[in-house]
């Protein structure tokens, strides 16, 4: 393997990490990525290796380069100063999970999709976990990237402001959105608080109630009529909390209507796939050759 790390900026001037590796040979004909992009989770970043370690060595072995990235949502928190950039200046230079705002994610996969189609990829597919899932979905809604074949969202938590209410934490969650309301009435909308749920973090008011609020603005179910792109979305058969509930129950229903689209729950999986990503490979490969991408 042919490991280097990269770096890449947005259109908005933010600049994001990563690490190309390279496989030691070309897969096979069946498989029709050659890089695949890999996003990560909330407050995680592309060195964590709880899912994209053991699965990107079973793509490396098939045959297929992996980018694993950062997004402007890596880490709780973290100081990036640059003046060109309207995130970095609404922020003061913090960004992290516990500042972004989700609807920004576009220029993060735009940039890293021109970062590989700059080096020589033409056949890109785009990997993401968990919030970064949510963020995949978004974007391919909202116009997508034709340099883009494929992609598969792993575990994308539900952002349904009524269910999180209707939960077992519900009175939790509650509090939550309303500390956050009163803060932003005060002027305050990037004073930290902390939260358990939906996770347990810390957010900024504008940044909960962005992902959080009522509005439901990335509730990804009514997404997927929107998605051309061939995608796979995945589950781990464990994962019954409130965010991965729905899914759970129509995850089948959900994608059936959508062309090119694909459900696969990968039993006894837990959220980082751990001990399981054999099978989650084995299932998207599966889906992979089974799909027509343009040439």
């Amino acid at each position: 393997m042919n490991l280097e790390l990269v770096s890449t900026k947005t259109e908005d001037g933010v600049r994001l990490d990563g690490a190309l590796m390279r496989a030691p040979s070309r897969g096979a004909d069946d498989i029709p990525v050659d890089l695949f992009i890999c996003h990560h989770g909330v407050a995680c970043n592309f060195y964590d290796p709880r899912l994209y370690g053991p699965l990107g060595d079973l793509l490396l072995a098939d045959g297929c380069d992996v980018l694993k990235v950062n997004n402007r949502g890596h880490d709780v928190v973290y100081n990036q100063f640059g003046s060109g950039s309207p995130a970095l200046r609404r922020t003061r230079g913090k960004l992290g999970a516990a500042f972004e705002l989700m609807e920004e994610c576009r220029f993060d996969w735009k940039a890293w999709i021109d970062f590989a189609h700059g080096a020589g990829y033409r056949r890109i597919g785009l990997w993401s976990h968990s919030l970064g899932a949510v963020k995949n979905l978004y974007f391919l809604a909202n116009g997508s990237d034709p340099r883009v074949r494929c992609a598969v969202a792993s575990s994308p938590p539900r952002f349904r402001h009524a269910s999180y209410l209707a939960s077992p934490a519900g009175a939790a969650f509650s509090a939550a959105h309303e500390r956050a309301k009163a803060l932003l009435g005060a002027g305050d909308p990037h004073s930290l608080f902390s939260t358990t749920v939906p996770t347990p973090s810390v957010f900024t008011a504008q940044t909960f109630l962005d992902k959080y609020g009522p509005e439901d603005r990335f509730d990804y179910f009514p997404m997927l009529p929107k998605i051309r792109t061939p995608l796979l979305v995945t589950l781990g058969g464990d994962e019954r909390e409130t965010a991965f509930i729905e899914l759970n129950e129509q995850g089948d229903a959900l994608v059936k209507p959508v062309p090119g689209a694909g459900f696969v729950r990968i039993e006894g999986a837990d959220h980082f796939y751990t001990g399981h990503c054999d099978g989650l490979w084995a299932a998207a490969k599966s889906w992979l050759a089974g799909i027509h991408v343009k040439d």
